[in-house]
């Protein structure tokens, strides 16, 4: 599937484990209607076992989050990454695309260098 044509939340995910994020075997919890249920699996980066979170950050929305992740592409993946956020879709290469872009639109390229791009 494509990058545009995920939902926030399958980009979130793909974007998460694309750039070290792992979902864990550990539960967590939360407060519901009738006392602490069990949510879901919780995530964690691979380099941090020990930092647990019921999700991985928002890539979607999350410009410093995205920034993170970017910050982890290789230089070929790099000029990718800017490659398609520069592209317009009539065509036209926009240089200040990688400025103007919306952190989906970040997601969505950082999705495209990691599985296009040699590492």
């Amino acid at each position: 599937m494509k990058p545009q044509d995920m939902s926030d939340e399958e980009l979130r995910i793909r974007v998460a484990e694309l750039s070290g994020w792992e979902r864990g075997p550990k539960e967590t919890f939360s407060l519901g209607k009738f006392g602490i249920v069990p949510a879901m699996s919780a995530w964690h980066p691979k380099s941090s076992k020990d930092d647990w979170q019921d999700l991985p950050p928002d890539f979607s929305h999350d410009l410093n989050a995205m920034y993170g992740a970017v910050k982890g592409l290789s230089k070929a993946q790099l000029k990718v990454f800017v490659a398609v956020l520069r592209w317009t879709d009539t065509g036209y290469l926009e240089p200040e695309g990688y400025i103007n872009a919306t952190v989906r639109q970040r997601a969505e390229a950082f999705v495209i260098a990691m599985t296009e791009a040699p590492r």
